[in-house]
């Protein structure tokens, strides 16, 4: 696929991304950041060392109903900076969204 192409892949909602990142996919020092309301949630997934407990399973900020996130506004930087039309981005589509 080209680069041209790739550019052209929006987002679908499909949440393959957000069901391979982790519960929460949020790094310890990133938590501070959050609000107040949203930290305690925060830790509640994180381990004694300050790491994520669950990786590679859904994220639990992701609504699977509304397909959309419940912390979009204070999403972390993994979330962010993934590109929707990426290759892991299809990759992870393709094995949630058979064709």
């Amino acid at each position: 696929m080209t680069k041209e192409a790739d550019n052209r892949i929006k987002c679908l909602q499909c949440g393959a991304c957000c069901a391979h990142l982790g519960s929460p996919p949020i790094m310890p020092d990133e938590t501070e950041k959050l609000p107040p309301e949203l930290r305690d949630t925060v830790h509640a997934f994180l381990d004694a060392d300050g790491w994520r407990s669950e990786s590679y399973k859904p994220c639990y900020f992701w609504n699977s109903e509304t397909r959309k996130c419940r912390i979009y506004e204070h999403r972390p930087a993994i979330c962010r900076e993934f590109e929707p039309g990426s290759e892991a981005c299809r990759a992870w589509r393709k094995e949630a969204v058979p064709e």
